[in-house]
Protein backbone atom coordinates (compact mmCIF):
# COMPACT_ATOMS: atom_id res chain seq x y z
CA UNK A 1 0.00 0.00 0.00
CA UNK A 2 3.06 2.17 0.71
CA UNK A 3 4.22 1.88 -3.15
CA UNK A 4 0.65 2.78 -4.65
CA UNK A 5 0.47 5.64 -1.83
CA UNK A 6 3.33 6.83 -2.97
CA UNK A 7 5.15 6.09 -5.44
CA UNK A 8 2.08 5.61 -7.91
CA UNK A 9 -0.55 8.07 -6.40
CA UNK A 10 1.86 10.62 -5.44
CA UNK A 11 4.47 10.26 -8.72
CA UNK A 12 1.11 11.12 -10.79
CA UNK A 13 0.05 14.12 -9.04
CA UNK A 14 3.86 15.41 -10.11
CA UNK A 15 3.11 14.36 -13.37
CA UNK A 16 0.54 16.75 -13.78
CA UNK A 17 2.93 20.04 -13.10
CA UNK A 18 4.93 18.51 -15.48
CA UNK A 19 3.01 18.54 -18.35
CA UNK A 20 1.18 21.68 -17.76
CA UNK A 21 5.15 22.75 -17.71
CA UNK A 22 5.64 21.31 -20.94
CA UNK A 23 2.68 22.49 -22.73
CA UNK A 24 3.06 26.22 -22.16
CA UNK A 25 7.07 26.15 -22.82
CA UNK A 26 6.66 23.78 -25.99
CA UNK A 27 3.87 26.93 -27.20
CA UNK A 28 6.47 29.18 -26.46
CA UNK A 29 9.12 28.31 -28.75
CA UNK A 30 6.97 27.21 -31.44
CA UNK A 31 5.93 30.72 -31.70
CA UNK A 32 9.36 32.03 -31.34
CA UNK A 33 10.43 29.51 -34.08
CA UNK A 34 7.89 27.23 -35.17
CA UNK A 35 10.41 25.30 -37.33
CA UNK A 36 13.41 24.93 -34.66
CA UNK A 37 10.73 24.54 -31.88
CA UNK A 38 8.72 21.77 -33.48
CA UNK A 39 11.87 19.99 -34.38
CA UNK A 40 13.09 20.43 -30.96
CA UNK A 41 9.90 19.35 -28.94
CA UNK A 42 9.71 16.24 -31.65
CA UNK A 43 13.47 15.12 -31.07
CA UNK A 44 12.64 14.96 -27.14
CA UNK A 45 9.70 13.50 -27.57
CA UNK A 46 10.69 10.77 -29.45
CA UNK A 47 13.76 10.33 -27.11
CA UNK A 48 11.46 10.05 -24.08
CA UNK A 49 8.96 7.36 -25.89
CA UNK A 50 12.07 5.53 -27.17
CA UNK A 51 13.33 5.44 -23.60
CA UNK A 52 9.79 4.59 -21.96
CA UNK A 53 9.12 1.62 -24.34
CA UNK A 54 12.15 0.49 -23.89
CA UNK A 55 12.78 0.38 -20.27
CA UNK A 56 8.83 -0.14 -19.24
CA UNK A 57 9.26 -4.39 -19.70
CA UNK A 58 12.14 -4.26 -18.00
CA UNK A 59 11.34 -2.07 -14.79
CA UNK A 60 8.13 -4.51 -14.53
CA UNK A 61 10.11 -7.11 -14.44
CA UNK A 62 12.55 -5.44 -11.48
CA UNK A 63 9.57 -4.74 -9.30
CA UNK A 64 7.57 -8.29 -9.57
CA UNK A 65 10.96 -10.00 -8.76
CA UNK A 66 12.24 -7.20 -6.05
CA UNK A 67 7.84 -8.10 -4.64
CA UNK A 68 8.44 -11.64 -4.59
CA UNK A 69 12.18 -11.53 -3.38
CA UNK A 70 10.68 -9.67 -0.62
CA UNK A 71 8.06 -12.28 0.55
CA UNK A 72 10.78 -15.16 0.48
CA UNK A 73 12.36 -13.71 2.93
CA UNK A 74 9.86 -12.66 4.99
CA UNK A 75 8.73 -16.36 4.65
CA UNK A 76 11.92 -17.56 5.32
CA UNK A 77 11.98 -15.68 9.00
CA UNK A 78 8.92 -16.81 9.90
CA UNK A 79 9.67 -20.29 9.18
CA UNK A 80 13.38 -20.05 11.57
CA UNK A 81 11.65 -18.14 13.93
CA UNK A 82 8.56 -20.68 14.27
CA UNK A 83 10.19 -23.68 13.60
CA UNK A 84 13.24 -22.89 15.60
CA UNK A 85 13.75 -25.66 17.75
CA UNK A 86 13.12 -28.25 14.87
CA UNK A 87 15.44 -26.43 12.73
CA UNK A 88 18.12 -26.33 15.28
CA UNK A 89 18.06 -29.75 15.97
CA UNK A 90 17.62 -30.81 12.35
CA UNK A 91 21.19 -28.73 11.61
CA UNK A 92 19.45 -26.52 9.58
CA UNK A 93 20.01 -23.30 10.28
CA UNK A 94 22.96 -22.60 7.63
CA UNK A 95 20.69 -23.54 5.02
CA UNK A 96 18.06 -20.76 6.15
CA UNK A 97 21.23 -18.41 6.60
CA UNK A 98 22.08 -18.72 3.38
CA UNK A 99 18.87 -18.87 1.74
CA UNK A 100 18.37 -15.75 3.25
CA UNK A 101 21.20 -13.64 2.39
CA UNK A 102 20.90 -14.88 -1.25
CA UNK A 103 16.66 -13.39 -1.40
CA UNK A 104 19.22 -10.28 0.55
CA UNK A 105 21.56 -10.33 -2.01
CA UNK A 106 19.40 -10.40 -5.17
CA UNK A 107 17.00 -7.28 -3.07
CA UNK A 108 19.73 -5.42 -3.15
CA UNK A 109 21.10 -6.22 -6.86
CA UNK A 110 17.65 -4.76 -7.95
CA UNK A 111 17.66 -1.78 -5.98
CA UNK A 112 21.13 -0.43 -7.25
CA UNK A 113 19.68 -1.63 -11.04
CA UNK A 114 16.03 0.19 -10.36
CA UNK A 115 18.00 3.34 -8.89
CA UNK A 116 20.64 3.03 -12.01
CA UNK A 117 17.76 3.44 -14.91
CA UNK A 118 16.97 7.04 -13.84
CA UNK A 119 20.19 8.57 -14.52
CA UNK A 120 20.57 6.33 -17.68
CA UNK A 121 17.63 8.33 -19.60
CA UNK A 122 19.86 11.95 -18.09
CA UNK A 123 22.38 10.60 -20.12
CA UNK A 124 20.64 9.76 -23.11
CA UNK A 125 19.17 13.20 -22.84
CA UNK A 126 22.63 14.83 -22.64
CA UNK A 127 23.94 13.24 -25.52
CA UNK A 128 20.43 14.40 -27.37
CA UNK A 129 21.13 17.34 -26.59
CA UNK A 130 24.66 17.60 -28.17
CA UNK A 131 24.07 15.73 -31.14
CA UNK A 132 20.60 17.18 -32.21
CA UNK A 133 22.44 20.59 -31.37
CA UNK A 134 24.82 20.00 -33.64
CA UNK A 135 22.65 18.58 -36.32
CA UNK A 136 20.93 21.59 -36.09
CA UNK A 137 23.62 24.10 -36.28
CA UNK A 138 25.34 22.51 -39.70
CA UNK A 139 21.91 22.63 -40.75
CA UNK A 140 21.03 26.26 -40.13
CA UNK A 141 24.62 27.57 -41.06
CA UNK A 142 24.25 25.29 -44.50
CA UNK A 143 20.65 26.78 -45.50
CA UNK A 144 20.41 30.26 -43.67
CA UNK A 145 22.58 33.00 -42.21
CA UNK A 146 24.92 33.09 -39.35
CA UNK A 147 22.55 35.46 -37.13
CA UNK A 148 19.77 33.14 -38.11
CA UNK A 149 21.37 30.17 -37.35
CA UNK A 150 22.39 31.63 -34.18
CA UNK A 151 19.20 32.16 -33.61
CA UNK A 152 17.97 29.01 -33.94
CA UNK A 153 20.73 27.09 -32.39
CA UNK A 154 19.85 29.14 -28.83
CA UNK A 155 16.61 27.94 -29.64
CA UNK A 156 17.54 25.07 -29.63
CA UNK A 157 19.93 24.85 -26.74
CA UNK A 158 17.04 26.42 -24.33
CA UNK A 159 14.55 23.64 -25.25
CA UNK A 160 16.73 21.21 -24.23
CA UNK A 161 17.14 22.61 -21.38
CA UNK A 162 13.60 23.29 -20.33
CA UNK A 163 11.85 20.56 -21.88
CA UNK A 164 13.74 17.82 -22.35
CA UNK A 165 13.99 18.20 -18.63
CA UNK A 166 10.10 17.95 -18.09
CA UNK A 167 9.97 15.19 -20.47
CA UNK A 168 12.91 13.37 -18.54
CA UNK A 169 10.55 13.57 -15.66
CA UNK A 170 7.48 12.59 -17.28
CA UNK A 171 9.55 9.45 -18.74
CA UNK A 172 10.99 8.43 -14.97
CA UNK A 173 7.90 9.39 -13.30
CA UNK A 174 5.36 6.98 -15.86
CA UNK A 175 8.88 4.03 -15.26
CA UNK A 176 8.19 4.87 -11.58
CA UNK A 177 4.82 4.57 -11.98
CA UNK A 178 5.01 1.14 -13.78
CA UNK A 179 7.23 -0.48 -11.44
CA UNK A 180 5.37 0.67 -8.08
CA UNK A 181 2.13 -0.71 -9.77
CA UNK A 182 4.47 -4.09 -10.30
CA UNK A 183 5.89 -4.42 -6.88
CA UNK A 184 2.53 -3.76 -5.38
CA UNK A 185 0.69 -6.84 -8.09
CA UNK A 186 -0.16 -8.98 -5.49
CA UNK A 187 -1.63 -5.95 -3.57
CA UNK A 188 -3.71 -4.87 -6.53
CA UNK A 189 -4.56 -8.39 -7.73
CA UNK A 190 -6.68 -9.17 -4.22
CA UNK A 191 -7.96 -5.54 -4.50
CA UNK A 192 -9.82 -7.06 -7.77
CA UNK A 193 -10.62 -10.29 -6.56
CA UNK A 194 -12.39 -9.13 -3.28
CA UNK A 195 -13.95 -5.24 -5.12
CA UNK A 196 -17.16 -7.06 -5.78
CA UNK A 197 -17.75 -8.99 -2.58
CA UNK A 198 -20.46 -7.29 -1.17
CA UNK A 199 -19.89 -5.41 1.75
CA UNK A 200 -21.07 -6.80 5.37
CA UNK A 201 -23.58 -4.84 7.00
CA UNK A 202 -22.03 -3.02 10.43
CA UNK A 203 -25.22 -2.90 13.13
CA UNK A 204 -23.02 -2.36 16.33
CA UNK A 205 -19.19 -2.73 17.37
CA UNK A 206 -20.15 -2.68 21.44
CA UNK A 207 -20.65 -5.88 22.99
CA UNK A 208 -23.63 -5.87 25.28
CA UNK A 209 -23.07 -9.18 26.98
CA UNK A 210 -26.70 -10.53 26.86
CA UNK A 211 -27.06 -11.05 23.25
CA UNK A 212 -30.83 -10.13 23.19
CA UNK A 213 -32.96 -12.00 20.39
CA UNK A 214 -30.02 -14.02 19.43
CA UNK A 215 -30.47 -17.73 19.36
CA UNK A 216 -27.63 -19.90 18.73
CA UNK A 217 -29.26 -22.14 16.43
CA UNK A 218 -27.88 -23.38 13.04
CA UNK A 219 -29.76 -24.68 9.95
CA UNK A 220 -28.05 -26.01 6.89
CA UNK A 221 -29.51 -26.52 3.61
CA UNK A 222 -28.36 -28.00 0.54
CA UNK A 223 -24.49 -26.42 1.01
CA UNK A 224 -22.00 -27.05 -1.56
CA UNK A 225 -18.27 -25.56 -1.38
CA UNK A 226 -14.91 -25.74 -3.21
CA UNK A 227 -11.58 -23.85 -1.88
CA UNK A 228 -10.75 -23.39 -5.87
CA UNK A 229 -12.43 -23.72 -8.90
CA UNK A 230 -11.61 -27.53 -10.46
CA UNK A 231 -10.53 -28.48 -6.95
CA UNK A 232 -11.33 -32.28 -6.27
CA UNK A 233 -12.25 -31.45 -3.07
CA UNK A 234 -15.74 -30.54 -2.48
CA UNK A 235 -17.82 -30.19 0.99
CA UNK A 236 -21.93 -31.10 1.23
CA UNK A 237 -24.56 -30.90 3.57
CA UNK A 238 -27.74 -31.02 2.35
CA UNK A 239 -29.71 -30.81 5.74
CA UNK A 240 -28.31 -30.16 9.15
CA UNK A 241 -30.13 -28.36 12.14
CA UNK A 242 -28.17 -27.69 15.08
CA UNK A 243 -30.85 -26.88 17.88
CA UNK A 244 -29.55 -23.89 20.90
CA UNK A 245 -27.95 -25.36 23.80
CA UNK A 246 -26.66 -28.46 22.31
CA UNK A 247 -23.37 -30.17 22.60
CA UNK A 248 -21.81 -30.94 19.00
CA UNK A 249 -18.49 -32.87 18.71
CA UNK A 250 -17.08 -33.03 14.96
CA UNK A 251 -14.89 -35.85 13.87
CA UNK A 252 -13.49 -37.69 11.00
CA UNK A 253 -9.77 -38.31 9.66
CA UNK A 254 -7.68 -35.41 8.90
CA UNK A 255 -8.51 -33.30 5.16
CA UNK A 256 -11.63 -34.49 5.89
CA UNK A 257 -13.35 -30.90 5.71
CA UNK A 258 -13.85 -30.13 9.33
CA UNK A 259 -11.80 -27.58 9.64
CA UNK A 260 -13.63 -25.78 6.75
CA UNK A 261 -17.19 -26.89 7.78
CA UNK A 262 -16.45 -24.62 10.78
CA UNK A 263 -15.06 -21.61 9.01
CA UNK A 264 -18.17 -21.93 6.65
CA UNK A 265 -20.23 -21.63 9.89
CA UNK A 266 -18.20 -18.86 11.55
CA UNK A 267 -19.22 -17.04 7.57
CA UNK A 268 -15.06 -16.67 6.87
CA UNK A 269 -15.93 -18.64 3.39
CA UNK A 270 -18.91 -17.96 1.41
CA UNK A 271 -21.02 -21.24 0.04
CA UNK A 272 -20.89 -21.81 -3.64
CA UNK A 273 -24.72 -22.96 -2.87
CA UNK A 274 -27.15 -23.49 -0.60
CA UNK A 275 -27.38 -21.71 3.16
CA UNK A 276 -26.23 -21.48 6.51
CA UNK A 277 -28.56 -19.61 8.63
CA UNK A 278 -27.25 -18.80 12.69
CA UNK A 279 -29.92 -16.93 14.55
CA UNK A 280 -32.36 -17.06 11.03
CA UNK A 281 -29.48 -14.71 9.13
CA UNK A 282 -26.60 -15.56 7.36
CA UNK A 283 -23.24 -16.23 9.99
CA UNK A 284 -21.65 -12.37 9.21
CA UNK A 285 -24.21 -10.53 9.86
CA UNK A 286 -25.54 -12.65 12.92
CA UNK A 287 -21.50 -12.05 13.88
CA UNK A 288 -22.10 -8.20 13.18
CA UNK A 289 -25.28 -8.00 14.85
CA UNK A 290 -24.71 -9.64 17.55
CA UNK A 291 -21.07 -8.91 18.56
CA UNK A 292 -19.63 -11.67 20.81
CA UNK A 293 -22.23 -13.90 20.61
CA UNK A 294 -20.35 -16.69 18.74
CA UNK A 295 -16.89 -16.85 19.84
CA UNK A 296 -14.47 -19.17 18.45
CA UNK A 297 -11.09 -21.01 19.96
CA UNK A 298 -8.69 -21.96 17.67
CA UNK A 299 -5.78 -24.82 18.26
CA UNK A 300 -3.14 -22.50 18.21
CA UNK A 301 -3.93 -19.30 20.26
CA UNK A 302 -2.33 -15.69 19.26
CA UNK A 303 -0.88 -13.89 22.07
CA UNK A 304 0.21 -10.29 22.19
CA UNK A 305 2.85 -8.35 23.88
CA UNK A 306 0.36 -6.98 26.82
CA UNK A 307 -1.63 -7.08 30.01
CA UNK A 308 -3.30 -10.66 30.33
CA UNK A 309 -6.20 -8.60 30.71
CA UNK A 310 -5.45 -7.07 27.63
CA UNK A 311 -5.03 -10.47 26.07
CA UNK A 312 -8.59 -12.12 27.17
CA UNK A 313 -10.53 -9.07 26.12
CA UNK A 314 -8.86 -8.74 22.77
CA UNK A 315 -9.73 -5.92 20.45
CA UNK A 316 -11.22 -4.29 23.20
CA UNK A 317 -9.72 -0.14 23.94
CA UNK A 318 -9.09 0.45 27.58
CA UNK A 319 -11.76 2.11 28.70
CA UNK A 320 -14.06 -0.59 27.34
CA UNK A 321 -12.93 -3.56 29.08
CA UNK A 322 -15.18 -4.79 32.56
CA UNK A 323 -12.76 -6.63 35.00
CA UNK A 324 -15.41 -8.60 36.21
CA UNK A 325 -15.85 -10.49 32.78
CA UNK A 326 -12.02 -11.00 32.40
CA UNK A 327 -12.10 -12.22 36.20
CA UNK A 328 -15.23 -14.58 35.42
CA UNK A 329 -13.86 -15.94 32.02
CA UNK A 330 -10.46 -16.70 33.68
CA UNK A 331 -12.02 -18.66 36.40
CA UNK A 332 -14.10 -21.17 33.65
CA UNK A 333 -11.12 -21.28 31.79
CA UNK A 334 -8.99 -22.65 35.51
CA UNK A 335 -6.40 -19.61 35.22
CA UNK A 336 -7.07 -17.98 38.92
CA UNK A 337 -4.72 -19.91 40.41
CA UNK A 338 -2.30 -18.89 38.23
CA UNK A 339 -3.23 -15.15 38.16
CA UNK A 340 -3.38 -14.76 41.99
CA UNK A 341 0.37 -15.83 41.80
CA UNK A 342 1.38 -13.04 39.81
CA UNK A 343 2.52 -9.68 41.18
CA UNK A 344 -0.10 -7.30 39.34
CA UNK A 345 -3.02 -10.26 38.35
CA UNK A 346 -4.81 -9.57 35.57
CA UNK A 347 -2.73 -6.55 34.92
CA UNK A 348 0.78 -8.31 34.46
CA UNK A 349 2.37 -8.55 31.55
CA UNK A 350 2.83 -10.95 29.10
CA UNK A 351 5.52 -11.17 26.75
CA UNK A 352 5.37 -11.08 23.58
CA UNK A 353 3.43 -14.71 21.39
CA UNK A 354 3.46 -15.54 25.28
CA UNK A 355 6.67 -17.46 25.72
CA UNK A 356 6.39 -16.94 29.66
CA UNK A 357 3.50 -18.35 29.60
CA UNK A 358 3.15 -22.84 28.99
CA UNK A 359 1.81 -24.28 26.05
CA UNK A 360 -1.50 -25.02 28.25
CA UNK A 361 -1.94 -21.24 29.77
CA UNK A 362 -1.92 -19.91 26.67
CA UNK A 363 -4.46 -22.82 25.92
CA UNK A 364 -6.65 -21.75 28.54
CA UNK A 365 -6.47 -18.02 27.52
CA UNK A 366 -7.69 -18.64 24.62
CA UNK A 367 -10.27 -20.39 26.17
CA UNK A 368 -10.80 -17.50 28.80
CA UNK A 369 -10.95 -14.85 25.64
CA UNK A 370 -13.73 -16.85 23.86
CA UNK A 371 -15.92 -16.72 26.93
CA UNK A 372 -14.85 -13.30 27.78
CA UNK A 373 -18.02 -12.04 26.04
CA UNK A 374 -20.34 -14.51 27.55
CA UNK A 375 -21.44 -16.22 24.36
CA UNK A 376 -24.52 -18.62 23.38
CA UNK A 377 -22.43 -20.57 20.78
CA UNK A 378 -18.95 -21.76 21.60
CA UNK A 379 -16.74 -23.17 18.89
CA UNK A 380 -13.70 -24.67 19.62
CA UNK A 381 -11.30 -26.45 17.04
CA UNK A 382 -9.29 -28.56 18.64
CA UNK A 383 -8.81 -26.05 21.53
CA UNK A 384 -8.37 -28.50 24.20
CA UNK A 385 -5.47 -30.31 22.51
CA UNK A 386 -2.93 -29.30 24.83
CA UNK A 387 -4.79 -29.86 28.17
CA UNK A 388 -4.68 -32.83 30.20
CA UNK A 389 -7.97 -34.78 30.92
CA UNK A 390 -8.75 -33.67 34.31
CA UNK A 391 -8.13 -29.92 33.27
CA UNK A 392 -10.21 -30.27 30.46
CA UNK A 393 -12.98 -31.85 32.29
CA UNK A 394 -12.97 -29.70 34.67
CA UNK A 395 -13.20 -26.63 31.88
CA UNK A 396 -16.18 -28.58 30.18
CA UNK A 397 -17.90 -28.56 33.94
CA UNK A 398 -17.16 -24.66 34.84
CA UNK A 399 -18.42 -23.99 31.22
CA UNK A 400 -21.74 -26.11 31.80
CA UNK A 401 -22.42 -24.47 34.64
CA UNK A 402 -21.36 -20.12 34.09
CA UNK A 403 -23.11 -21.20 30.40
CA UNK A 404 -26.30 -23.59 30.87
CA UNK A 405 -27.92 -22.68 27.70
CA UNK A 406 -24.38 -22.87 25.69
CA UNK A 407 -24.35 -24.14 21.81
CA UNK A 408 -20.92 -25.89 21.89
CA UNK A 409 -19.43 -27.61 18.40
CA UNK A 410 -15.96 -28.96 18.97
CA UNK A 411 -13.54 -30.47 16.76
CA UNK A 412 -11.58 -33.06 18.46
CA UNK A 413 -9.83 -36.43 17.44
CA UNK A 414 -9.51 -37.54 21.30
CA UNK A 415 -12.59 -39.54 21.82
CA UNK A 416 -13.26 -39.11 25.04
CA UNK A 417 -13.58 -35.45 24.71
CA UNK A 418 -16.66 -36.27 22.62
CA UNK A 419 -17.96 -39.35 24.17
CA UNK A 420 -20.44 -36.96 26.28
CA UNK A 421 -21.55 -34.88 22.98
CA UNK A 422 -25.29 -34.63 22.39
CA UNK A 423 -24.71 -35.53 19.15
CA UNK A 424 -21.58 -36.64 16.77
CA UNK A 425 -21.20 -35.49 13.08
CA UNK A 426 -18.79 -37.66 11.56
CA UNK A 427 -17.15 -35.87 8.25
CA UNK A 428 -14.99 -37.80 5.96
CA UNK A 429 -14.22 -36.48 2.67
CA UNK A 430 -16.42 -33.39 2.55
CA UNK A 431 -19.61 -35.45 3.38
CA UNK A 432 -21.40 -36.24 6.60
CA UNK A 433 -21.46 -39.88 7.06
CA UNK A 434 -23.65 -39.56 10.41
CA UNK A 435 -25.28 -37.52 12.98
CA UNK A 436 -26.22 -38.69 15.65
CA UNK A 437 -25.44 -40.15 19.55
CA UNK A 438 -21.85 -41.61 19.89
CA UNK A 439 -23.40 -45.43 19.82
CA UNK A 440 -25.29 -44.65 16.95
CA UNK A 441 -22.07 -42.84 15.01
CA UNK A 442 -20.41 -46.01 15.99
CA UNK A 443 -22.77 -48.51 14.53
CA UNK A 444 -23.05 -46.50 11.19
CA UNK A 445 -19.15 -45.52 10.66
CA UNK A 446 -16.68 -48.37 10.99
CA UNK A 447 -13.77 -46.26 11.42
CA UNK A 448 -15.00 -44.86 13.87
CA UNK A 449 -16.13 -48.06 15.99
CA UNK A 450 -12.70 -49.46 15.65
CA UNK A 451 -11.30 -46.15 16.71
CA UNK A 452 -13.29 -46.49 20.09
CA UNK A 453 -12.77 -49.50 20.58
CA UNK A 454 -9.16 -49.26 20.11
CA UNK A 455 -9.66 -46.89 23.68
CA UNK A 456 -11.61 -49.64 24.58
CA UNK A 457 -14.98 -46.78 24.91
Amino acid sequence: MFSIATGVLGTASTLVTDVSSVIMISAAIIIIDPVVGSFSILLFSLVGLFLYFGLRRHVESLGKEFSNQSIIVDKLLQELFFGYRQIYTGNRIEHYFNSINQSRSRIAKLYAINSFIPGLGKYVIEITIIIGGLVTAAFLFVFSDSARAFAGLGIFIASGARVAPALLRLQQGTLSIKSNLSISYLTINLINQIRHEPRIQTFQTVTDFKHKNFTPKLEISNLKYRHKKGSDFELQVEELKIEPGSFIAIVGPSGSGKTTFIDLLLGLYKPESGTILLSGVSPNIAISRWPGATAYVPQDIYIKEGSIKQNVAIGYSKNEISDHYVVEALHTAQLTNYVNTLPLGIETTISERGSNLSGGQRQRLGIARALYSQPKLLILDEATSSLDGIVEENITFAISQTLSTLTRIVIAHRLSTVRNADSIIYISGGKILSFGSFNQVRSEVPDFDKSAGLLGL
